[in-house]
């Protein structure tokens, strides 16, 4: 291995590889992304953070940025979507300092594709409308291209899919041309996308696994976990639950290796929603005639508390999926005839959303219950909360009737 090599011939003291040199910076850089691809993650971060202490010390602004870039693409493959915005942010002031028109437009699109996670869309098309500008004045690169692709996304979110599709298709078109096998499988992955919100499994599959193939040649498990989790929820809508739960299970591991909070939070949602499919109970269905055991419901309910707990440590920004994840969970008392249980976990949900309500543009995650909740759950829980309401109310009157007549035998 030469990255092996080179890390000798820097312990044996080799002139070239010298540990105080900017070479060796780079050597950092490089063997961060090999541990990276391991899943090595504190390994690869101690690496990372060397690079960029042996930058600062030698006052090499072109390499510091460099190495603030890949500790922002390392924090946000972890989830700390600040630590990652604050990583990017100093890495873009420092390469309008070295003028390197390029690597400004990597930063711009980084900090672009977190405001787009925040759901801070005005923000995220305004900096992917940066980069394309620059593209537009030079060579199409693959940050030109990521900017279309990214463009294509806020769109998406908004839920503008054809818009959205047509940014995806121009982006792909370029890619191809470009010749990155990652870039081109994260193409066809979100194409598939496009075609599994529209109601078309058959061709969602079909870029799905295309996508799978090149990223299994690849090998970076984050974007096979990725892969795997889009199938598995195709072959959910194609009533195929064993082969979709198979697909989540070995995208959930190699999340749990990586150690992203948003990826592994997604797929305990979607493993818990297909418990409840495969017990034959969704939102659509609605509550059971017959009302199920907590031991039948219990499986869904391990998953859907673990999601919560992940999304609730996000902060801000996963309101939505906080609000998603209460919602499963007073559908799954509903199941098991926990109405008390239910309420409570449908007001927290309905008060966050109504919080969020003006502002939020970002949809919900994959088995959206809002919809259930609009128009069932919630109308429900304002009769009960009127019902308690008179039931108090009637109390209190009985209560103020019988001071009354003490008062009145007291006199």
């Amino acid at each position: 291995m030469l990255l092996e090599l080179v890390q000798q011939l820097a312990e044996e003291g080799e002139a070239f590889f010298c540990k105080e040199d900017a070479p060796y910076g780079f050597y950092l850089i490089q063997h961060a992304h090999f541990l990276r691809q391991k899943a090595r993650w504190e390994e690869a971060k101690g690496e990372l953070e060397q690079s960029a202490h042996l930058f600062e010390e030698r006052g090499y602004a072109a390499g510091l940025a460099r190495v603030l870039q890949e500790l922002g693409d390392f924090y946000l493959h972890q989830g700390k979507l600040d630590d990652a915005f604050s990583s990017y942010e100093r890495a873009l002031a420092l390469q309008a300092q070295v003028e390197n028109p390029a690597a400004f437009a990597i930063a711009f699109n980084s900090i672009g594709a977190i405001h787009l996670m925040r759901g801070e869309f005005k923000d995220a098309l305004a900096c992917f409308e940066q980069v394309i500008a620059l593209g537009n004045q030079g060579e199409k690169t693959g940050m030109f291209a990521a900017a279309i692709h990214n463009t294509g996304a806020v769109y998406r979110e908004q839920g503008k899919l054809e818009l959205a599709l047509n940014y995806f298709e121009r982006a792909l078109t370029l890619r191809k041309h470009i010749g990155v096998p990652a870039d081109i499988a994260n193409s066809l992955n979100t194409i598939g996308g496009i075609y599994d919100a529209r109601g078309e499994p058959q061709r969602a599959l079909a870029y799905y696994e295309q996508a799978l193939k090149l990223r299994e040649q690849i090998g970076n498990p984050i974007d096979i976990a990725t892969s795997l989790n889009n199938i598995g929820i195709v072959y959910k809508t194609q009533g195929k639950l064993e082969q979709s739960l198979r697909c989540h299970e070995r995208a959930l591991l190699l999340r749990e290796q990586i150690g992203n909070p948003i990826d592994i939070a997604n797929s305990y949602n979607n493993m818990a929603h297909l418990y409840l499919e495969r017990l034959g109970k969704t939102t659509l269905s609605g509550a059971p005639a017959t009302p199920l055991t907590e031991q039948e419901v219990q499986p869904a309910v391990v998953l859907f508390e673990k999601a919560l707990s992940l999304y609730e440590s996000l902060g801000q920004g996963f309101e939505p999926e906080v609000a998603h994840e209460l919602e499963a969970l007073a559908f799954c008392s509903i199941l098991s005839n926990n109405t008390e249980q239910a309420v409570a976990y449908a007001k927290r949900a309905r008060s966050i959303r109504e919080k969020v309500h003006q502002a939020a543009e970002r949809r919900a995650i994959g088995g959206n219950m809002s919809d259930f909740f609009t128009l069932v759950v919630y109308p429900l829980l304002d009769r009960l909360t009127e019902k308690n309401a008179r039931r108090a109310f009637g109390t209190a009157r009985k209560s103020s009737r019988r001071r009354k007549k003490r008062q009145k035998r007291k006199r």
